[in-house]
């Protein structure tokens, strides 16, 4: 029988410019701060791409999976007001 210990995943996200990619970064970083839980861990760093790399590590793939959909959708929140402010 096989049993995981944890599950890894990286997400590279490349944003438009590297203005976009900051407002990501300090947008995520106050959340990756306060993490409240113990199911799974999130690392957040910036690439020379204009990227931002999500490191999860979880322990089910229940975990990974909300994880990842939390930060994914706080990240096309930030690129939603983002655009918003460049259309005005």
């Amino acid at each position: 029988m096989l049993i995981l210990q944890e599950i890894k995943t990286t997400v590279e996200i490349r944003m438009m410019n590297e203005h976009m990619q900051t407002i990501a970064y300090n947008s995520l970083a106050p959340e990756i701060a306060s993490q409240k839980t113990i199911r799974s861990k999130v690392e957040l760093n910036k690439s020379k791409k204009q990227s931002i790399i999500l490191e999860i590590t979880a322990r089910d793939i229940t975990a990974l999976l909300a994880s990842l959909n939390a930060y994914l959708r706080w990240i096309m929140v930030s690129r939603d007001i983002f655009n918003l402010q460049e259309g005005m």
